[in-house]
């Protein structure tokens, strides 16, 4: 009996023996135990395919051990002879073309992946490689196209949604991506991830009130998701809720202390306080996580400016021209400075 479709390693492994004889399906009860090592399954499968060396299945099955093991090179080499021996085994197919994925073998990736479609159009395992092969490529529209046939079937429809949210946030279609990750949000209530995406495509349609409340569920089902709490910093940052921006920002910073846009808020927050010793050291903090960033050198120059500390400000101004020369509000704002340090002579 030859399988019409691919299984995680766990699951491949095993199942994929099932077609054998009766001693074999003895070993199979035995390679479902837990306790055995992956040097004992192995041996197990290579006495079946001693038996049968034209079992293309068992050969799946050892390369899938194999990529267990992290022996690369010998999980192609089994795939790659299943489908010698059988050219319609879709989960060999499907296995090689994920390797293939992996090392970045895109082109190959992709005419595996549609031969396992062609066999099998209903194998939302291939549709979900192939998109993520298209993901990997910025092709976005074709991932969207292969993840929407994926929801169709009736397997994995989570991942589906999510992986195709992501893709519309990414060719700029919020709504639509709004309405993926609502869909995960009641197919998986506990996913905080699916939350705090919803809510990035809601702030982007101006959704406020939505947000909001998407970024405070995500962070009731996980605490210390940081990205969460720096999209609520920001619609408190956008309603001038400062105190609140500065808290929630200050909050991812605990979980992620490299997180620059959190920075960002909480140095902009700062300023519309009026504190600019603490706006000057956030973005300084943000500039020297991401120098190439160049509206930071701006904010801290503007920080620098308040304090009156003219030479510190024209020196961000220079660099942001420097690396932006042809903005005319960066070299705007470095006559400003020069006005200043002239005495507006």
């Amino acid at each position: 009996m030859k399988m019409k479709c691919c299984f995680p390693i766990s699951v491949l492994a095993f199942m994929a023996l099932s077609c054998a004889t009766g001693w074999a399906a003895g070993v199979t009860a035995r390679l479902e135990d837990s306790s055995l090592s992956d040097d004992e399954k192995l041996e197990r499968v290579e006495n079946l395919i001693a038996q049968n060396p034209r079992d293309a299945e068992a050969f799946v099955s050892r390369g899938a051990i194999y990529e267990s093991m992290r022996r690369i090179g010998d999980a192609f080499r089994d795939y790659s002879r299943a489908i010698e021996i059988d050219e319609r085994c879709v989960s060999a197919y499907c296995r090689r073309a994920s390797l293939e994925r992996k090392v970045r073998l895109f082109k190959e990736a992709l005419s595996d992946y549609a031969k396992a479609i062609e066999l099998d159009p209903k194998n939302e395992v291939a549709y979900m490689g192939r998109a993520e092969v298209y993901e990997a490529l910025a092709k976005y529209q074709l991932a969207i196209a292969d993840y929407t046939q994926a929801i169709s079937l009736p397997s994995r429809p989570v991942e589906a949604y999510m992986r195709r949210g992501k893709c519309r946030r990414l060719v700029a279609d919020y709504a639509s991506g709004a309405g993926d990750f609502l869909k995960a949000t009641q197919l998986d209530p506990k996913s905080f991830e699916a939350f705090e995406l919803l809510g990035r495509c809601q702030a982007q349609l101006g959704k406020l009130d939505d947000a909001l409340a998407s970024y405070s569920k995500a962070i009731e089902l996980y605490p210390w998701h940081a990205e969460s709490f720096q999209g609520r910093a920001e619609i408190h940052l956008a309603r001038g809720k400062i105190k609140e921006a500065i808290d929630d920002s200050t909050d991812a910073l605990g979980t992620a202390p490299f997180l620059v846009p959190a920075y960002v808020t909480r140095g902009l927050a700062h300023e519309k306080k009026k504190d600019y010793p603490r706006m000057a050291i956030d973005f300084s903090e943000a500039i020297r996580l991401d120098p190439g960033d160049v509206n930071n050198y701006i904010h801290r120059a503007r920080a620098n400016l308040a304090m009156g500390k003219l030479k510190e400000a024209r020196g961000d101004a220079m660099t942001a021209v420097k690396l932006r020369p042809k903005n005319q509000l960066y070299r705007e704002f470095l006559r400003k400075i020069d006005e200043a340090m002239s005495g507006g002579k």
